[in-house]
């Protein structure tokens, strides 16, 4: 076929004025559409449609328009657990051994992850660098093992879960959106910690300051899609020149904040400044643990408190105030506080609700692409392909946290898969749940695996624990209409990643998580309705 076209292109060229030109133009096409993603390029026995083979557009379009998730899901579907997602990149699922390849060997990151510096200065998560990492994780572990982590957030956590208690309280049972509660929640106590409690935000108590928590939005949702190198690295120099307006009023806000806080020791400033990071380089870390850790926490709390509130959870609800009774008693006034931590985080139904909610609405649902640092063989259909250095390889958390083998019916909040099941022996029951665990990205995987884990993981409970305690949640009748079920069904349907179009009115349609990088809630909000047991 090649040999044919391109006697047909030489014979044309000799017979017309401007042959020669028409010739090297349909020889490159032919050499750029045939030849490269079907005979040298050494990606060309990796399965994937023909466009993604060819071109980078596909990728970049489907993540411009909020598709790219359910997309990468779709094709590992039709083609299997290793994919062609671009001329250069490689997705991969269903076999523990590729996150172990590219994230506990810790293979590098790329250029992509500069986009996610603050202040214009790198910081843990932006560093492309496995070394300079180190360096700074290093600075940092201290302070973030859980041991550490409950013992100087205790103090404030307390707090904090009575100001939330307080402003429930203050709804008298009328809807509230406890998306920008939470955001609300998250933002002063990821400030506190980096800080000190003193420095921190108080949007708890002061309601008029949430405002901002919508820039903050706008602003991790404006971090550019993935795109070709040459188009990456224009797209951050335009930015750098035009800065979007949220991203101004988050940055101002930050350097505010950094100017007035007063010294206080075991936070983070302290660790990093003590090992030489220079103190604008700090705030940039910081910066961007405020901006990662508020917002991913406000989104596990919020997808928490709703699933609890629909009507086919209620009796999850009511399993978890019986379980929060046992342990703690009743409370003994509406300000009365679950501070316990170590208690806490023993419960097991809600480290069943906990754990289920990370996997199914999974704050980070994007892949995490990493680099081949060198050629990295793989085995397709009994043929050895080696993929070349500079290779983008990725896994991604949506597709790992539904593998039908380790959870059937994945794509459903079903809490009690976490549980130790009748019959089932304890050890059986630790290997299982072990594995389970093992094959999820819920913080990130290996060294760059995310350092507030512990931090996030309390919160979350001492929030959603003392709610519990005090209160039954509904969800707000005003807001939507209410997705009812019959008295036999025990699963709701999947709230899955949307389409970028709300198809509904329905509560099942407005709580649709954003197809990105860093999920959200399609509408930016969920109200419910909070009454006093």
């Amino acid at each position: 076929m090649l040999a044919e076209l391109a006697v047909l292109a030489i014979c044309y060229g000799s017979e017309h004025q401007h042959g020669v030109a028409v010739v090297l133009v349909v020889a490159l096409l032919l050499h750029r559409l045939l030849v490269v993603p079907f005979y040298t390029s050494p990606l060309r026995h990796v399965p994937g449609p023909y466009w993604h083979r060819v071109s980078f557009w596909p990728s970049v379009w489907a993540q411009y328009r909020c598709l790219w998730v359910k997309r990468v899901h779709q094709l590992h579907e039709q083609y299997g657990n290793v994919v062609l997602l671009s001329p250069t990149e490689v997705s991969f699922n269903g076999d523990h051994k590729y996150v172990r390849d590219i994230y506990t060997r810790n293979m590098p990151k790329l250029a992509h992850y500069k986009n996610f510096r603050a202040l214009g200065y790198d910081n843990l998560f932006s560093t492309t660098e496995n070394d300079r990492h180190l360096r700074y994780k290093k600075a940092l572990l201290g302070l973030y093992l859980k041991s550490s982590v409950f013992a100087s957030t205790r103090p404030f956590l307390e707090h904090k879960a009575r100001l939330l208690l307080q402003q429930v309280h203050q709804t008298n049972a009328k809807g509230v959106d406890v998306y920008l509660l939470f955001g609300a929640l998250a933002l002063d106590v990821v400030s506190a910690f980096e800080l000190g409690p003193h420095n921190g935000t108080n949007m708890l108590q002061d309601p008029a300051k949430r405002e901002i928590l919508a820039s903050y939005r706008l602003h991790a949702s404006t971090v550019f899609c993935r795109a070709p190198a040459f188009l990456d690295h224009v797209l951050r120099c335009v930015s750098s020149l035009f800065p979007s307006q949220a991203k101004t009023v988050v940055e101002d806000a930050h350097m505010d904040m950094f100017k007035k806080a007063l010294p206080v020791s075991r936070t983070t400033f302290e660790a990093l400044t003590k090992n030489g990071v220079e103190r604008i380089q700090a705030f940039s870390f910081i910066s961007d643990n405020i901006v990662a850790g508020h917002e991913t926490t406000a989104f596990q709390l919020t997808y928490l408190s709703y699933e609890l509130s629909r009507p086919v959870n209620k009796h999850r609800q009511e399993v978890l105030h019986c379980e929060l009774q046992r342990a703690f008693g009743r409370p003994s006034s509406p300000s009365d506080v679950v501070g316990n931590l170590e208690k806490l985080d023993s419960l097991p139904y809600l480290e069943a609700l906990v754990w289920e909610n990370l996997r199914v609405h999974t704050s980070g649902a994007g892949s995490l692409p990493r680099v081949c640092p060198a050629p990295y063989p793989l085995c397709l259909s009994g043929r050895t392909v080696t993929l070349p250095i500079g290779t983008v390889v990725s896994c991604q958390a949506y597709l790992l946290h539904r593998d039908k083998g380790l959870f059937p019916d994945g794509d459903k909040w079903i809490p009690e898969r976490w549980l130790q099941y009748v019959n089932e022996s304890e050890d059986n029951y630790r290997a299982r749940t072990a594995h389970m665990k093992r094959d999820m990205m819920l913080f990130g995987k290996g060294v760059r695996m995310c350092l507030g884990m512990h931090l996030a993981l309390i919160e979350i409970k001492i929030a959603i624990a003392n709610l519990y305690w005090h209160y039954g949640s509904t969800i707000c009748g005003e807001w939507c209409t209410v997705t009812e079920y019959g008295p036999d069904i025990k699963v709701g349907n999947a709230i899955e990643v949307g389409p970028g179009v709300l198809q509904g009115d329905s509560d099942e349609n407005r709580m649709m998580m954003v197809d990105a990088e860093s999920s959200r809630p399609y509408c930016d909000e969920c109200w419910l309705q909070w009454s006093v047991r």
